[in-house]
């Protein structure tokens, strides 16, 4: 998870999968990234703008061996420390 600065802070998470894993594990895997932000918020004080949510799945073409998940929140509120 990576925060950023831009006037609020940028929540971020991200998994690279192996794309033999059955679909239905990998939709429960993106539900988690988003449970890892909230935690992270949480610990910080801040809340999230739903408006700023991003979650990007990145499927493999036909030679592609990983799908990729990136999960993106921004805060309502705090700055850069």
């Amino acid at each position: 998870m990576a925060n950023t600065c831009g006037g609020a802070h940028l929540y971020e998470h991200s998994f690279e999968l192996p794309a033999w894993l059955p679909r239905h594990q990998i939709r429960r895997i993106e539900r988690s990234g988003l449970a890892v932000i909230l935690a992270q918020m949480r610990i910080d004080g801040v809340e999230p703008d739903w408006s700023t949510f991003r979650l990007h799945v990145e499927w493999p073409r036909r030679t592609g061996k990983t799908v990729l998940i990136n999960t993106i929140v921004k805060a309502l509120k705090g700055g850069c420390e």
